[in-house]
């Protein structure tokens, strides 16, 4: 019997070791849990800021191909209306020398006859002379007489 106590009295004894070790165990086990939990809410909420920036970087990259979107269409505006512009400024370009070769054929134009005006003007003495004795200038022009040629 003794033998027996001695059995009993080293399990009690175990059985007490176990006890302690385990309510060690259970403490690790309910931190491990806490940290579990925590490690748990922090990522969440690293989650939940990931998807706030995807949500944030998706707006900005739809607003970036909105925005670029309007750019190559008033691109195309711009150019459109410069076109138009260069075509306006040609044709009117056009018009403005078509005007001044006009313009410098009528100069010519009155500057010969300003040419011609003074050099009757001029010579308006030579003129009144020719005028002033038309028998000479209107009469048949004499015929010429041949001298019989002598050998």
């Amino acid at each position: 019997m003794s033998e027996d106590l001695i059995k009993v009295a080293v399990l009690e004894q175990r059985v007490q070791d176990l006890k302690e070790f385990v309510l060690k165990v259970d403490d690790a086990i309910e931190k491990i849990s806490q940290v579990n939990v925590n490690l748990t809410k922090m990522i969440a909420v690293h989650e939940e800021r990931i998807d706030s920036r995807e949500r944030a970087e998706k707006t900005l990259n739809d607003k970036i191909d909105t925005i670029y979107t309007q750019m190559q269409e008033d691109h195309k505006n711009v150019l459109t209306e410069l076109q138009s512009l260069r075509t306006n400024i040609d044709t009117r370009l056009t018009t403005v020398e078509n005007n001044q070769n006009r313009i410098n054929l009528k100069i010519a134009v009155v500057m010969a006859i300003g040419a011609f005006l003074g050099f009757v003007i001029q010579n308006s003495g030579f003129f009144v002379k020719i005028l002033a004795q038309p028998s000479h200038l209107t009469s048949p022009v004499p015929h010429a007489t041949m001298a019989p040629v002598q050998k």
